[in-house]
C-alpha cells in the first residue's frame, strides 16, 4: 500500500479534498464524533459529506465519496450498510455505532480493509487499487491513528 496522509486528521483530510479521482470509504465504529472540532467538521464537509455529523454522537454512519457520487447513511440504534459496484470495484460497507453493536466493515473486491477500530475507519481507492487503509479514533482528543 502507498502511505497516503499523516497522523494529523486535519492534514489527512486536506490531502483528500479536491482529489476527484479517489473513492473514499468511511465507516464509523462505536463513536466517531466526540472529539471532532469545527475545523474537522468543515474538512469533512469539504470532502463531500452532507450529513450534519454534529448531532450524530454514537450513531452508526458510513459515507462513500467517489467521482460517481456520494452515498451516506446514519442511524442512532441500528447498523447501516450498503453494497454495490463503484469506480471499478465491488464493495460492501457497514457501520455499527455504540447502540448498534459497535462494528465497522469495508470490503473491497472481497477483501476486508476496515481496521474495525473505534472512530472513523477509512479506505481510499484509486483506479481499482486500494491505496490506503487507516483509522482515526475521532472519539478521543488524541485522535490516535492506526494504519
Amino acid at each position: 500500500m502507498i502511505p497516503y496522509g499523516s497522523a494529523n486528521f486535519h492534514q489527512f483530510l486536506n490531502e483528500l479534498i479536491g482529489k476527484d479521482d479517489l473513492t473514499v470509504f468511511l465507516s464509523v465504529r462505536d463513536e466517531g464524533t466526540g472529539a471532532l472540532t469545527e475545523t474537522l467538521y468543515t474538512d469533512l464537509e469539504a470532502l463531500g459529506i452532507k450529513t450534519n455529523l454534529r448531532s450524530k454522537y454514537r450513531y452508526s454512519y458510513y459515507a462513500v465519496i467517489s467521482p460517481e457520487g456520494i452515498w451516506e447513511n446514519s442511524n442512532p440504534d441500528q447498523t447501516v450498510s450498503l453494497e454495490g459496484h463503484i469506480s471499478g470495484v465491488s464493495f460492501s460497507i457497514m457501520s455499527g455505532g455504540w447502540y448498534a453493536g459497535s462494528g465497522s466493515s469495508i470490503v473491497i473486491n472481497g477483501t476486508e480493509y476496515s481496521k474495525n477500530l473505534r472512530g472513523m475507519n477509512i479506505v481510499i481507492v484509486k483506479d481499482e487499487a486500494v491505496l490506503e487503509t487507516v483509522s482515526f479514533d475521532t472519539c478521543s482528543q488524541e485522535m490516535e491513528e492506526t494504519r
